[in-house]
């Protein structure tokens, strides 16, 4: 559609457009030719452009497509629990490799009978985890609950039931250096009583039986605080129908002369200590009652001074199993003091520990952690960019008032104008009166009309002009939402590239093994990226 128009006034933002039935219409002077002037004609053409059209919702569609290809096709599966092993006072738990989809981990907690034990480190890499200090032969019912950005998922619930004192089928062993036919009757020995041999030392190894202190294996073992013992304790566990306490079968433990019964108290020389490293394996930590040791000693020192009669010696055996019975439930004196000593050294566990009776101290810990952490530094001074955009937005300002100004005088001459024609109308009235009547009658009528028309238009100026302020207003509001935008844009990118250094740092503390000495930076850096996640999902 073809469309001529007059130019009227010509402003440095808009220029006033008169149509042929002389209605005013307000036009950018962008849009028109640079050597215009009042009183040329221009002309519009104005028409839809449909294939614009078609090809823009086209290409919106294809946007939908791919957003839902991307994050609404798939989405996370909960985690699938089993039990891998079962003791008397011990089970590993494993899962398979989690599925997150598009989303993004926020954390993996596992429970205890519906009570939280704790949280699992590293829930993208660790697939598997061991809760000791269980009560012998007691079910108890384990689940995981993962959350993530996109919700939060729930495994099946796992019953898993320690095993008696008399159930040996939960023994897993690994076996070190040992001569050919001492390894034979040693398989020989587990295959009897229902136990297992693996290779390599694992999550669910229980004991690691060999005859020298040496090898990678044993190495492993060591790191792992699994208990090393010799061949013996397989055998004496077989020839007591019952599992059996590992202090006297260590490998650097006094052994018993062979002419002697095998349950006579034998003087024990003072054990070496572990090496005090972290252990992988998430281990409880109630406490444990520590099963004396001087009944041993003063055995050995009787029979060193000149020996009992047979029947302190019945006795002082039958002393012996039990308490070998009762050591089975609680860890022996030597790790529980390598465990102590890290404890002190450290002032952490060497892996978050799933059990109840530390989850309300952890719990503690993240809060006062969460509290004692600076909040994020404040905006600084403004750039020169920023200052570049608080001038723009001033000139903006000050040339959106000038051209207020200027519409505000221009109402004013038409309004102006309007009144010296009314005045002149008036004048040629009074003029004509003296000729007639009616043609007095008729001036007077025909510059009415003119007059109500000129009101008209000076009512739809000053509609026009509060429907400007209107835009203007709505204009303002808008770029007000864009810079604050902006701000979101940026603080979010910020947060992104924290997450990411954050993330860099604990897979550089992985990498080098420095997690196992500096396990405060570990956990510290785990908080706030666990507090990053949070504020990214609240933007």
């Amino acid at each position: 559609m073809l469309v001529s128009l007059t130019v009227g006034k010509v402003d440095a933002g808009v220029t006033v457009l008169l149509t042929p039935d002389k209605r005013l219409i307000e036009f950018p002077s962008i849009l028109l030719p640079p050597d215009i002037s009042s009183g040329s004609i221009v002309d519009i053409t104005v028409s839809r452009n449909t294939a614009s059209e078609t090809a823009a919702e086209l290409s919106f569609r294809r946007l939908q497509d791919q957003i839902y290809a991307s994050f609404g096709a798939d989405r996370p599966l909960a985690p699938q629990l089993r039990c891998r092993n079962a003791t008397q006072t011990s089970v590993v738990l494993e899962w398979d490799p989690i599925h997150l989809a598009t989303a993004d981990l926020v954390g993996l907690a596992l429970f205890r009978n519906n009570q939280k034990a704790g949280n699992i480190p590293r829930p993208l890499a660790m697939h598997s985890t061991k809760i000791s200090g269980l009560a012998v032969d007691t079910e108890y019912v384990f689940h995981l609950v993962l959350r993530t950005t996109a919700g939060t998922y729930t495994s099946d619930k796992v019953a898993v039931r320690t095993h008696k004192m008399t159930d040996l089928s939960g023994i897993t062993i690994t076996t070190g250096i040992m001569p050919g036919a001492t390894r034979e009757a040693l398989s020989q020995a587990v295959e009897r009583i229902g136990a297992k041999v693996v290779e390599g030392v694992r999550i669910d190894t229980t004991h690691f039986v060999t005859t020298e202190g040496r090898g990678v294996q044993w190495e492993k073992a060591v790191e792992m605080n699994i208990p090393v013992v010799r061949p013996e304790w397989v055998e004496a566990c077989e020839k007591n129908g019952r599992i059996l306490g590992v202090t006297k079968f260590y490998l650097d433990a006094v052994r018993p002369p062979v002419d002697e019964r095998p349950t006579a108290p034998q003087t024990q020389k003072e054990l070496p200590e572990q090496p005090k490293v972290e252990t992988p394996v998430a281990e409880s930590s109630a406490p444990a009652l520590v099963a004396p040791q001087s009944g041993e000693v003063s055995a050995a020192q009787r029979k060193e001074e000149g020996g009992r009669s047979d029947e302190d010696e019945e006795s002082s055996s039958s002393e012996e199993e039990s308490e070998a019975a009762d050591k089975v439930l609680r860890p022996s004196v030597d790790e529980q003091k390598v465990r102590a000593d890290e404890r002190d050294a450290q002032g952490l566990a060497a892996r978050p520990k799933p059990t109840v009776e530390d989850e309300d101290d952890q719990d503690d810990d993240e809060d006062d952690n969460n509290e004692e952490k600076p909040p994020a530094a404040e905006k600084g001074t403004r750039s020169p960019e920023e200052q570049r955009r608080i001038t723009d937005d001033r000139l903006k300002r000050v040339h959106a008032e000038v051209a207020k100004q200027e519409r505000e005088i221009g109402l004013a001459r038409r309004w102006a104008e309007a009144n010296k024609a009314k005045k002149e109308a008036d004048r040629a009235i009074k003029r004509a009166a003296a000729v007639a009547k009616q043609a007095r009658q008729i001036e007077l009528a025909r510059q009415w009309v003119e007059a109500d028309r000129a009101k008209k238009e000076a009512d739809r100026a000053k509609e026009r002009q509060i429907e400007l302020a209107r835009q203007w207003d709505e204009a303002d509001r808008a770029k007000k939402e864009a810079d604050r935008a902006v701000k979101r844009a940026a603080e979010r990118a910020r947060l992104e590239r924290e997450n990411e250094l954050i993330g860099q740092s604990i897979q550089d503390l992985i990498v080098g093994g420095a997690w196992r000495r500096d396990g405060v930076r570990m956990n510290l850096l785990m908080d706030r990226r666990l507090e990053i996640h949070e504020l990214l999902e609240e933007m």
